[in-house]
């Protein structure tokens, strides 16, 4: 017989996490204070990550929208954008500095082939 998800409906509460050291320390194994600075910081670099990857793909989406379509202008305006997100991304070290230059080339032969 399968288990009923623990959810407020079946009678169990939701608590809110109010600290930021309770939620660590909950979430991971650390032992000592350094292990658990670290997974403190984990978790602040993963979002940072997170939300820099998925802006690009969403520069990224948009450049290949402006570009199916007619205006040269707004391409190339949609492929600066993603190019300057790029090199943020690059300089954080969320992306790898080739990986980056590649992105850029591909986009810009798709510009300048219009």
């Amino acid at each position: 017989m399968p288990k009923a998800p623990l959810t407020p409906a079946a009678g169990f509460e939701v608590l809110p996490v109010f600290q930021k050291q309770t939620l660590v320390s909950s979430l991971t194994m650390a032992n000592t204070k350094s292990a658990i600075k670290a997974a403190r910081k984990t978790t602040r670099l993963t979002a940072r990550n997170k939300a820099t990857k998925t802006r690009i793909k969403t520069l990224h989406k948009k450049f290949l929208a402006a570009a199916k379509g007619e205006d040269k202008e707004a391409a190339k305006a949609a492929a600066k954008a993603y190019a300057s997100a790029m090199d943020k991304a690059t300089k954080s070290g969320v992306v790898h500095k080739n990986a980056a230059s590649r992105a850029k080339a591909q986009t810009s032969k798709v510009v300048f082939a219009k």
